[in-house]
């Protein structure tokens, strides 16, 4: 939900909203639009998505302008973000490696094997000529034995080549089996914390004098390899619609094993109920 309000000493406005990539906007009841607020007594307008969706991704103002005096215009702003996406790309991106690593593994394998049928090939063919040579050792013909010589000291080359080779390709097996333990670590763990009625929040001077929270501590159902990130968002609230609708949601100390949820709320807001969901991810580095 996204509210703006604009302060003016008169009740009659002229309203313009502009929004760029926005979903489904409402209006509030006329009979609730310049409602008073009970810190300032000014009169306010106010604009609510029925729901978060992702085109409201943006930037968003709302222009009043009182019509009795021609006065000039007030604008309030605010940009949209929407932080799902970055949890579909972390899904997108573990299903790519995971595919590339199949791969991987599939090229490495067969890259395996012809090197070993070519290096037991080149094997054979030096003990060949090894051979050879022994026979012509005794052998008064100059030109053969140079012939033989250079035959020789071309495979021992190929021979060194191959096998720097086959160690370059069981290096990138270690290579791949690191990758495999990287992601067989990354994990995601989602809930739901319900924060109760805020007549049972606590005030806390730390957080500002008319700020009441309710602190819940969260624990995963089992430790993280490294401190994950928190995701999340309002899952349901109930409130009277004619109250101010004022609250905020605060993740802190993030371990391992869990984190502190604040739920917050101000003024004179009234909440029946709230409900916060999570997700935790393995932050993937």
């Amino acid at each position: 939900m996204s509210a703006a309000s604009i302060s003016a000493s008169s009740v009659i406005f002229v309203v313009v909203f502009a929004c760029m990539n926005l979903g489904t906007v409402q209006l509030s009841d006329s009979n609730n639009i310049t409602q008073p607020d009970s810190q300032d007594n000014s009169p306010y307008v106010e604009v609510n998505w029925r729901r978060s969706e992702e085109d409201q991704i943006g930037h968003h103002a709302c222009t009043a302008r009182k019509l009795d005096d021609n006065s000039e215009e007030v604008t309030c702003s605010t940009q949209v973000k929407f932080r799902q996406n970055r949890l579909d790309g972390l899904s997108e991106k573990t299903q790519s490696l995971q595919d590339r690593l199949k791969q991987l593994e599939a090229t490495v394998e067969h890259r395996l094997n012809g090197l070993s049928e070519k290096t037991q090939s080149l094997q054979d063919r030096l003990n060949l000529l090894e051979t050879t040579v022994e026979r012509f050792q005794n052998d008064n013909s100059n030109e053969v034995w140079s012939n033989v010589s250079a035959r020789v000291n071309t495979l021992i080359v190929q021979l060194n080549h191959t096998s720097d080779l086959k160690q370059k390709l069981l290096t990138t097996s270690i290579d791949i089996n690191t990758i495999k333990n990287t992601l067989s670590n990354i994990r995601t763990e989602d809930g739901k914390v319900n924060c109760g009625p805020s007549d049972r929040f606590k005030f806390v001077p730390s957080e500002g004098l008319t700020n009441r929270v309710n602190f819940i501590r969260v624990n995963f159902q089992q430790p993280f390899s490294k401190i994950p990130l928190i995701w999340g968002s309002l899952r349901t609230i109930d409130v009277d619609k004619n109250t101010n609708l004022r609250y905020v949601f605060s993740v802190r100390e993030v371990n391992t094993t869990g984190f502190t949820l604040g739920c917050h709320t101000w003024g004179d807001t009234r909440l029946a109920g709230i409900e916060y969901q999570w997700r935790a991810t393995t932050p993937f580095n």
